[in-house]
């Protein structure tokens, strides 16, 4: 049943938001500064795409305890099921 509602989400999804997704997964609690770094990607780039997965509800931004304006980038429990299904 969850994999038939993973692949929903799947189907709904463009290229650049499942790589942002997979790279939010193996880099969590990295900023958006840090994630387009890793890409050679401007900050901008990575927040359009960001915007759209959040408000999908596959991504969460937690604030920065050690820096209240920075967020930091983590996969809802909802975005690692979507992946475990798109990887498989």
């Amino acid at each position: 049943r969850n994999k038939q509602r993973g692949d929903k989400y799947c189907r709904h999804l463009f290229q650049a938001e499942i790589q942002l997704m997979l790279l939010i997964n193996n880099n969590e609690g990295k900023s958006v500064t840090e994630i387009a770094k890793m890409q050679n990607v401007t900050k901008g780039a990575i927040s359009q795409t960001l915007k759209k997965i959040e408000a999908k509800g596959f991504v969460v931004k937690n604030s920065d305890p050690k820096n209240i304006s920075r967020s930091l980038l983590y996969l809802s429990n909802k975005g690692k099921n979507v992946l475990n299904n798109y990887e498989n």
